[in-house]
């Protein structure tokens, strides 16, 4: 579908919370602008998101939305994580991935700056102490 995880990120940041400003959506995404900046040049040639005059927002700077064409596949590729088919594991397993993922999305733009997510579940608890050797 010619799309990663980091450009599904993006898509979903934008579906839910609109257009923003380009160095908005880098703050929530936790990179640098010149890496989204790069990344967005590319999704625009794909036509997955388009720029937004920022008349239509009421206010100045270069506003980001999702294109009608970005979310089509975008619901493709959420259809596509959800099919049972495309993977090899079993659908309890999958379930708790896909949740798993998502809340590791969700914490990535929740959590304060500089403050690191810990390996384990979404809220940055470890899965099993370190001492513990089924860990």
């Amino acid at each position: 579908m010619g799309l990663t995880q980091e450009r599904v990120t993006v898509l979903r940041v934008l579906l839910a919370d609109g257009p923003m400003r380009r160095a908005e959506l880098a703050r929530r995404l936790r990179v640098t602008a010149q890496t989204l900046g790069t990344a967005l040049v590319s999704m625009a040639g794909q036509g997955l998101v388009e720029e937004v005059p920022a008349e239509t927002v009421g206010r100045s700077g270069r506003w980001m939305a999702i294109s009608e064409r970005g979310q089509k596949l975008l619901a493709d590729a959420e259809n596509l994580e959800q099919d049972e088919s495309t993977a090899g594991i079993g659908p309890e397993l999958r379930s708790e991935l896909i949740m798993l993922i998502r809340g590791l999305e969700h914490g990535k733009q929740q959590r304060a700056p500089g403050k690191p997510l810990l390996a384990g579940t979404p809220d940055g608890s470890p899965l099993a102490a370190p001492s513990d050797p089924q860990g």
